[in-house]
């Protein structure tokens, strides 16, 4: 299988040695000329000359490519659905991030075992301890998805929006039932709060300011250990 791979930075060292490092891996990789014929993308924070107009056609894409977001510090990160990694980044974390979505491309869906109703879609489920959140990439959802899934219980439908991409939550709910940290709970998840009404963009903002913040700590508490 093809996996195509853009990036507006091509000429920087940090790019050059992230994508030296993809080439090491089994996939078959092809660049793509144009952004929105990737579903791959590597950018370096220090090369991209308009930050903006890539966050836009982003934005615009219907199917959303996995984007690697090469910076110094995590504040620089200007997207959650992005990965952060700083240079230089070990291997071993690249194929943890590509690893879920190219196992998941690669095998048909007739082809696969029969894990259409694995226990966890049933009910409600929670997390005993955190897991090794970093084998996963560092993506931000997938670290708010855990901490939520410590702190009350939730159904499988309602963890993917929140945005977690369903490879990965697949994959880490597959790993820690395996390895005894997830609960399995019978019930209803709460509703969803509404922000429907008149005052609702300034409420989800500041919701979206503070759930940033609390990825940061997060992030930054995981760094320290």
């Amino acid at each position: 299988m093809n996996d195509s791979l853009w990036t507006p930075t091509r000429d920087s060292a940090a790019a050059r040695a992230f994508m030296a490092t993809l080439r090491l891996h089994s996939a078959s990789w092809e660049w793509a000329e144009q952004a929105e014929q990737a579903r791959w993308w590597v950018l370096d924070a220090r090369a991209i000359a308009d930050l903006p107009a890539l966050l836009e056609c982003y934005g615009r894409m219907p199917v959303k490519p996995r984007v690697a977001f090469l910076a110094a510090q995590l504040s620089a990160l200007p997207c959650p659905a992005w990965t952060f990694f700083k240079p230089p980044v070990q291997s071993g974390l690249i194929f943890n991030w590509i690893r879920p979505h190219i196992a998941s491309a690669a095998v048909p869906p007739d082809a696969a075992p029969d894990h259409a109703h694995p226990p966890w879609r049933h009910g409600l489920m929670r997390l005993r301890r955190w897991p090794n959140v970093s084998r996963y990439g560092n993506a931000l959802e997938l670290t708010v998805a855990c901490s939520r899934l410590l702190t009350a219980p939730a159904s499988y439908e309602q963890v993917l929006q929140w945005n977690v991409p369903a490879p990965l939550l697949d994959q880490l709910l597959a790993d820690t039932h395996r390895q005894g940290l997830l609960l399995l709970e019978q019930g209803t998840a709460p509703a969803p709060v509404s922000l429907d009404a008149p005052d609702a963009p300034a409420v989800q903002a500041s919701g979206e300011r503070s759930r940033w913040d609390l990825i940061k700590r997060l992030l930054g508490k995981f760094a320290r250990t």
